[in-house]
């Protein structure tokens, strides 16, 4: 008997094999112009783009520990000069062995998306994973599958195929169930991953970038000027050493850091006054840190938008905000009132009154209480409006300001 091929209707699946396929063909290009001698650099650099390409689309769509699992594999031809392809077909030969290798290890696991069977633990998986859940959380209490479908096709653009096979697996997992009436509601199991989904945001690069210069600081004697190790830093970072040399690399390059010794890396002068700048201001940008910027650890989440700290116990926390922190957004929530006045839907005033009560409690100071009524208006005013549909999709605005409570929300 032959094994079920799950892409012709798993849409996920076939979503995600296309995309390795489409991968693997690049990389077989690359040993097609290794093979010509008058194109081995072209043959080299396909391969080396479509090496970090592929590792991305893995780590999207897959998962994150399999997309550093291909990276790992050997790539000494990236660093070897290309005039010795040409000049020793021995080089030519080892070089198509290291591609082969990386297609060998693709051709596994599209075998595995294919024939199964594989969990699709992905960045992008799990974010929409999310949003499927949030949308479909603010109407529990009145379930209407046909409007958080709208919502979710509509103002969130999923393809409804896609967004149908997202929600068999949630429900395979318990996290949605059908209601005696055949709407679909969040179950407690989905309440509870949501609120871990909340714990265990993905970082940007751009916050990884960050994190690591970060823990560079952290980890340097001698009043941040002395050298720290690679291989420390990577455990600290929990992150593996081809990564972390990778994104020193980067920094190297905008004259952050430097390497006066082998396996050991040093700030800057200009990189200590810019962390410490940024770690005083965090809602100040700085020339390589925008305000916008979150620092994400285990226990850590620091956002251009918060000036406060992280309190309370696991699983119950709440950021404390300061007036000055909210205060860059408040012109434009204000605007954003002023365009709901003149606007028309279901449910207008009730929103309005929603958003005036957090406009005025955020100039308050922020103690406990008042940001648990702000959290409830803000929610309560979100809902409404992806009822209506209105918002997102009417004021280009709106997902800035979204964006800045939700972060304040974590």
């Amino acid at each position: 008997m032959e094994d079920l091929d799950q892409t012709q209707w798993d849409h996920l699946a076939k979503k995600v094999c296309d995309l390795l396929t489409a991968s693997r063909k690049q990389m077989d290009k690359a040993i097609d112009e290794l093979n010509f001698a008058h194109s081995p650099t072209m043959g080299v650099q396909t391969f080396k783009l479509e090496r970090y390409n592929t590792a991305r689309v893995i780590e999207d769509w897959v998962s994150l520990d399999l997309g550093r699992e291909f990276l790992k594999l050997p790539t000494k031809i990236i660093d070897t000069h290309p005039s010795l392809y040409s000049l020793n077909n021995r080089f030519g030969a080892y070089a198509v062995n290291e591609i082969q290798a990386h297609i060998d290890f693709l051709d596994a696991l599209i075998k595995r998306v294919r024939f199964g069977p594989i969990e699709f633990e992905g960045s992008i998986v799990k974010r929409d994973q999310k949003t499927i859940l949030e949308v479909f959380l603010a109407k529990n209490e009145a379930p209407d599958a046909e409007i958080s479908f709208r919502i979710l096709t509509e103002e969130f653009g999923f393809e409804l195929e896609l967004l149908c096979e997202h929600i068999r697996r949630l429900t395979e997992k318990g996290m949605i169930r059908k209601t005696d009436g055949y709407q679909e509601i969040v179950t407690q199991a989905g309440i509870r991953e949501l609120k871990l989904m909340a714990n265990q945001e993905s970082e940007t690069l751009e916050q990884k970038r960050f994190r690591v210069l970060r823990t560079v600081y952290d980890l340097a004697p001698d009043d941040k000027h002395g050298m720290v190790g690679i291989f420390d830093l990577a455990k600290a970072l929990t992150m593996g050493v081809h990564e972390v040399t990778r994104i020193l690399s980067y920094w190297e390059e905008k004259g952050m850091v430097a390497f006066p010794a082998d396996e050991a890396v040093r700030l800057t002068a200009p990189a200590i006054d810019e962390l410490e700048e940024k770690l005083n201001h965090p809602t100040k940008p700085t020339k390589h840190f925008p305000y916008s910027i979150q620092y994400i650890d285990n226990s850590v989440n620091i956002t251009g938008d918060i000036g406060g700290n992280v309190v309370g116990g696991q699983g119950n926390t709440y950021n404390e905000i300061t007036n000055e922190s909210l205060s860059s957004v408040l012109p434009t929530l204000a605007e954003f009132i002023e365009v709901v006045r003149r606007a028309d839907f279901e449910n207008q005033d009730e929103v309005i009154r929603d958003l005036e009560t957090v406009y005025t409690l955020a100039q308050r100071p922020m103690e406990k209480s008042v940001w648990e009524v702000i959290q409830a208006k803000f929610k309560s005013a979100e809902a409404l409006m992806k009822l209506a549909r209105f918002g997102y999709a009417t004021y280009t605005h709106w997902p800035q300001i979204a964006d800045t409570f939700h972060r304040m929300f974590q």
